[in-house]
């Protein structure tokens, strides 16, 4: 599970550098 959170900050940190 602790990957999982580790993985969804990667996505939202990507997302808001994207944006």
């Amino acid at each position: 599970m602790l990957n999982f959170e580790k993985l969804r900050f990667l996505i939202v940190k990507t997302g808001m550098e994207i944006d």
